[in-house]
């Protein structure tokens, strides 16, 4: 079991019923990542993004709590959306809140979850509302990434037709002619 699916379980334990629930298919990664916050549920176009990341090789949502004492010796706490962990090492924690929703105490917990960040090297994002038609455009995409399309041959034509930036149409149009000499059959069968 992976952090996020544990820390999901415990976040839907500790919520009871009024939880709410969405998931985004990690299908680069062969798994769900169940966001029950409904913040995160909010959230899912800084995931799809995350997800896309090339760099990015795991994400976990909410994946620890940070606790300190204010000045007062009161107790504040803060979970951060995201932590993503990218191929070379390096790691990014993500809080994701609209700008006309930051507060200042969220303000005061986000900038502890920066110096937090910083004191064991890892970077920092405090992000916004995504912008609606990358959203769009991503979830789109995320169809395609399903085993079921993975069709290497179909792929290695599409990677040479499109190795120097090409006009989609004209692109299609080259990829049949390659396509005619050297896949069989088109997409399902039929001509894109």
């Amino acid at each position: 079991m992976n952090l996020a699916e544990t820390e999901s379980q415990h976040m839907q334990q500790a919520a009871g019923a009024n939880q709410h629930r969405a998931e985004h298919g990690s299908a680069r990664r062969g798994r769900r990542n169940a966001l029950t916050d409904p913040r995160l549920v909010r959230s899912t176009g800084q995931v799809m993004a995350l997800d896309f990341d090339p760099t990015v090789v795991g994400i976990a949502s909410q994946p620890f709590w940070l606790s300190w004492r204010d000045d007062a010796g009161k107790l504040i706490s803060h979970v951060p959306d995201f932590f993503a962990r990218r191929a070379d090492g390096t790691s990014v924690v993500v809080d994701c809140r609209p700008v006309e929703r930051r507060k200042p105490r969220d303000a005061a917990k986000f900038e502890a979850t920066a110096r937090a960040c910083a004191m064991v090297g890892w970077n920092y994002r405090l992000v916004g509302v995504p912008d609606p038609i990358v959203t769009a455009n991503l979830r789109w995409l995320a169809g395609y990434r399903h085993p079921r399309h993975d069709l290497p041959d179909v792929g290695e034509v599409l990677r040479r037709v499109f190795v120097t930036p090409t006009p989609l149409m004209a692109g299609r149009d080259l990829w049949r002619s390659v396509q005619a000499t050297s896949v069989s059959g088109g997409h399902r069968g039929r001509p894109v």
